[in-house]
């Protein structure tokens, strides 16, 4: 929004393109960061869950192994 309207108030303004550009560039690195750190409790849990089954797999072929 701001972009479009920079040629029509930039003589009413102290914002600069140079600004906008950095605002922008800012404004994309900090979606990523929240986007990664939303997902960050779905990798964690996930990482759980297969470290769960591996260890079910373990004591399973463990028994197995140890039955006569």
């Amino acid at each position: 929004m701001m972009r479009n309207s920079l040629p029509a108030i930039s003589g009413k303004t102290a914002l600069t393109a140079v600004e906008l550009d950095r605002a922008e560039t800012l404004a994309d690195r900090i979606l990523t960061a929240v986007g990664l750190r939303e997902q960050g409790p779905a990798v964690v849990a996930a990482t759980g869950d297969i470290r769960q089954r591996a260890f079910s797999l373990f004591i399973s072929a463990y028994d197995q192994h140890d039955a006569p």
